[in-house]
C-alpha cells in the first residue's frame, strides 16, 4: 500500500495534499485499532516508508502533517517512534539522526505539553534525534589501539566493505574518519 502512494506521487496521479488527507484517514483508524492490533504502529509507519525512502516528500513536512491529529494525545510520538525505528534498521541512526537536523524536527512538537525531551529520548533509545551531530552515540574519539582492535574483529567476523563503513560512520568521530 505504501509503494502505491509512493508510485501515485511520483507520477503525479496524487497530490500532495491529497496523499496527506488519504493518510491521516488511514491513520486515524490506528488508536481505535491499538487495542486490537497492538503492533497497529508499526504498520502504519510501514506504510508511510516507501514515500521517506524515495524522497516523495520532505522529511519534515511528512512527519508534521500525518501527525497533527495525535499530537495533543501524545500517540504521535508512538507512530514516528515507529517510523524512526524502521529508518534506523535501513540507513542507520546517524544518518536517521542528520535527517532529523535536517528537517528541523524537534521531539518536543509530537510530545504532550510539559513532558521531558531528553528524558523521553533517553528512555526510547533515540538520543541521535534531538541533538546536534556531535551529541549523538559513537561520536567520539577512539584511542587508536581501540579503533585497530575494533577494525580487525570487524574483519576476521567477515564484514563487507559497506558494512565496516556503516560501523565507521556510526562510531567515530568526523575528524577520525577522515
Amino acid at each position: 500500500m505504501g509503494k502505491l502512494h509512493q508510485g501515485l506521487l511520483c507520477a503525479g496521479h496524487l497530490s500532495t495534499a491529497q496523499n496527506y488527507r488519504g493518510l491521516c484517514e488511514t491513520l486515524g483508524l490506528a488508536e481505535d485499532m491499538e487495542i486490537g492490533i497492538p503492533r497497529v504502529w508499526l504498520y502504519l509507519a510501514e506504510l508511510v516508508m516507501p514515500i521517506l525512502q524515495e524522497g516523495g516528500v520532505p522529511t519534515g513536512e511528512l512527519f508534521r502533517e500525518i501527525t497533527k491529529p495525535w499530537r495533543p494525545s501524545g500517540k504521535a510520538a508512538s507512530l514516528l517512534l515507529e517510523i524512526v525505528g524502521l529508518l534506523c534498521k535501513s540507513m542507520g541512526p546517524k544518518k536517521v539522526g542528520m535527517l532529523w537536523r535536517e528537517a528541523e524536527l524537534s521531539w518536543k512538537e509530537f510530545l504532550p505539553d510539559g513532558q521531558d525531551v531528553n528524558a523521553f529520548a533517553a528512555e526510547q533509545k533515540v538520543e541521535y534525534t534531538p541533538g546536534q551531530e556531535s551529541d549523538a552515540p559513537g561520536q567520539r574519539a577512539l584511542p587508536f589501539e581501540e579503533l585497530s582492535k575494533q577494525l580487525e574483529k570487524l574483519r576476521q567476523e567477515g564484514n563487507s566493505n559497506q558494512q565496516v563503513f556503516h560501523w565507521m560512520e556510526d562510531n567515530l568521530s568526523k575528524q577520525q574518519s577522515i
